[in-house]
């Protein structure tokens, strides 16, 4: 279908800025007018998980998401966002079962903060993004697992390059089945180590004939004397026929002076009544540490149910097992240490999602 200006209008309002949660809703339109609108969105998530040596047990108000957009005329639209969360952790074992694949620090837990804040202009295929924002290699994601990380390789690369950076520049352009995107992400010096180096990144996306295919290749820079340097790429292909989708997704990464990294996702989803989808899927993470050949490659795989009692209830459930190493991204030398270290680790749990 070719893209209209009123169809890329309303996406960089609303879709474009959706939540960055594993659910994402349409929100609730506070404001709606010809030129203007204002949106609310977001959810509330408990997950309980039991790790054999323990129970977690995490609340996440996730993505209290404001997004406003003003049409100043038929081509030009000004947009801003701002992106808040709130989350809370009890239990015994805290590693690897966290929202957002990083542990819950002890300043956030239990307090509202602001992830990031941003504004930029949509002018027809064309969109520019400016401020503290998720950067485009986080649209990866050939996974369904919800509960525990099993599908660590899909977008599992370089630690400093984490989900949202403070100081991003992201352009995009519309294509009428796909887009392209470019990202830089200046280091800031007063920051968590998320932003703390420079990020380029290229992708492009395209949908065509049930199949959604991926693509994009990054670098991550230190700056004021840091020699770190990490490039990494992507590729994923997603095919979509009946009630049915089958996922795969190649990850690779090459840390200077470190280790190389090189990764796979298989995922697999059916639809089994009109509430309830069956997810099933495994990993493969090979890693080669320089001056180290003392290191287990890693594996996962897992089975889980979404059920959806309705558009704004979802209930996931999931078995997984993990086994082997993961690197730490970023970790160089003679000080190398693990991500996830796991024996045979096997995870039992369920996530609730509400949403608004």
């Amino acid at each position: 279908m070719k893209t209209t200006k009123k169809f890329l209008l309303t996406a960089t309002a609303l879709a474009v800025l959706t939540s960055t949660s594993a659910f994402a809703s349409a929100g609730i339109d506070l404001i709606k007018t010809d030129d203007i609108t204002v949106n609310m969105d977001g959810d509330l998530d408990l997950k309980i998980i039991n790790k054999g040596s323990g129970t977690t047990i995490q609340s996440n108000w996730d993505d209290i998401d404001f997004s406003f957009a003003y049409k100043i005329d038929e081509h030009l639209t000004f947009l801003a966002q701002t992106d808040w969360s709130a989350e809370y952790q009890y239990g015994t074992s805290t590693t690897s079962v966290d929202f957002d694949e990083d542990e819950v620090s002890n300043s956030k837990n239990g307090s509202i903060y602001n992830k990031g804040n941003y504004m930029g202009f949509a002018y027809d295929q064309h969109k520019i993004m400016v401020g503290g924002q998720e950067i485009s290699f986080d649209k990866f994601g050939v996974d369904h697992s919800e509960v525990a990380f099993a599908d660590e390789s899909s977008g599992y690369h370089d630690g400093r390059d984490a989900t949202w950076h403070n100081t991003a520049f992201v352009y995009t352009y519309s294509l009428d089945n796909g887009y392209i995107s470019a990202t830089y992400g200046k280091a800031s010096d007063n920051t968590e180590s998320a932003s703390e180096s420079d990020v380029y990144q290229v992708l492009a996306f395209m949908k065509t004939n049930g199949f959604e295919l991926m693509g994009g290749i990054g670098q991550t820079k230190g700056v004021d004397g840091d020699d770190y340097e990490a490039v990494y790429g992507q590729l994923e292909a997603v095919y979509n026929y009946g009630n049915g989708q089958v996922g795969i997704n190649f990850a690779m990464e090459d840390d200077k002076d470190a280790f190389t990294s090189q990764g796979v996702d298989l995922d697999f989803t059916y639809k089994m009544t009109k509430k309830a989808t069956l997810n099933l899927g495994t990993s493969f993470i090979t890693q080669d540490f320089d001056d180290n050949t003392d290191i287990d490659d890693y594996n996962s795989t897992y089975a889980g149910i979404t059920y959806k009692f309705s558009k704004y209830v979802i209930l996931y459930t999931e078995v997984s097992r993990e086994d082997g190493q993961k690197a730490e991204y970023g970790s160089a030398g003679a000080d190398k240490s693990y991500d996830t270290n796991a024996n045979n680790d096997h995870y039992v749990g369920m996530y609730l999602n509400f949403q608004y």
